[in-house]
């Protein structure tokens, strides 16, 4: 290998795809038509406006706020926490955010009716709350763990300073 080769790479578009990325993509193609095929041949035309409006939502949802705030959080724990703690804070913040979401629509009462009260009978904000405090906790052990394993590490690998040689 010359000098010169090493030093200009391939261009990008000389770079075969590999097997495995053909094959994704094409299960994704796949998975895409299956979709569509079900979204056209069992949901009724005249909702699909309304579903049209309600996964743009989700979408400008998901890049607006829910990017954003992710973003914002991982920028100040990048500042802030050290090494070590960062992945287990970030952890219980991903684990916490998964659960807030999937327990949104009872937590906003989606599908209650007063015709049938038994319907969602508990107070789900409350719950969502026990269990973010829950997750908190742990993390916060977890955390607690990390940082005496580290100093105990940090102790046990610095020279002696008691005095004898």
């Amino acid at each position: 290998m010359s000098a010169q080769s090493e030093m200009s790479p391939e261009p990008l578009a000389s770079k075969r795809p590999s097997a495995g990325r053909i094959a994704m993509v094409g299960a994704g193609v796949i998975f895409l038509a299956i979709g569509a095929y079900a979204l056209l041949s069992q949901v009724a035309l005249d909702t699909l406006p309304n579903m049209i409006v309600w996964l743009a939502g989700g979408l400008i949802l998901h890049d607006v706020v829910i990017a954003a705030v992710v973003a914002a959080v991982g920028f100040v724990l990048g500042r802030w926490l050290p090494d070590g703690v960062r992945q287990i804070v970030a952890g219980g913040l991903i684990v916490a955010g998964i659960i807030a979401l999937v327990a949104l629509p009872v937590v906003i009462g989606g599908g209650r009716t007063p015709s049938n009260p038994t319907l969602l009978p508990l107070d789900y904000s409350r719950n969502l709350l026990i269990v973010v405090v829950i997750i908190g906790a742990i993390t916060g052990c977890l955390v607690a763990i990390r940082l005496v394993r580290s100093r105990g590490v940090q102790q046990s690998g610095s020279p002696s300073t008691s005095g004898t040689d």
